[in-house]
């Protein structure tokens, strides 16, 4: 599985965006000649393919598993997009544990996906 991100945020950006996409409800934008609205027009993240979006998805089930906290914080930010200060009093965490939680929740992802592509030496 090859990825064309550059780096595992816009990756996460463009998960959270997948995930609530609904396709057939975009609106063509509204200009004065009225011109069909471009993907670029309707999203601010490059798209991401199903293949993907699903071992994604995945991971995140075994990271639910593992350390629910670390799911919660993603999932809030990612997917519900909601604003870090709202995520760190729904789940009364401090602004640093909230940064580590987020950290350490993409570092997870980031090895679970490439999990048969990593040498680790001792």
């Amino acid at each position: 599985m090859k990825s064309v991100f550059k780096d595992v945020d816009e990756m996460c950006i463009s998960y959270g965006q997948w995930s609530r996409d609904n396709p057939g409800t975009a609106y063509p934008s509204m200009q004065p000649f009225m011109r069909e609205a471009s993907f670029e027009d309707r999203y601010k993240v490059l798209p991401m393919n199903d293949e993907l979006g699903m071992t994604i998805h995945e991971k995140l089930l075994i990271m639910q598993k593992i350390s629910p906290l670390l799911f919660e914080v993603f999932m809030r930010k990612y997917v519900g997009r909601e604003k870090p200060i709202k995520i760190q009093i729904a789940m009364n965490i401090a602004r640093d544990s909230y940064k580590r939680y987020l950290f350490a929740a993409k570092q997870s992802l980031l090895l679970m996906l490439s999990e048969n592509q990593c040498i680790f030496l001792a």
